[in-house]
């Protein structure tokens, strides 16, 4: 029960949510580059301009 209280605590602290927010908008920024980086390449591989 102790080790749950202590992680219902971590997990709601304000810093914890402001890191977790962090970490989310930076992978979705990388995820974002890949995306676009695959369409690019998918274009000049395949001759599909139009």
């Amino acid at each position: 029960m102790q080790y749950l209280k202590q992680a219902l605590r971590e997990a709601t602290s304000p810093t914890n949510i402001k890191r977790d927010l962090a970490l989310m908008n930076r992978f979705q920024r990388v995820y974002m580059v890949i995306i676009m980086a695959v369409t690019i390449w998918a274009f000049v591989y395949t001759g599909d301009y139009s």
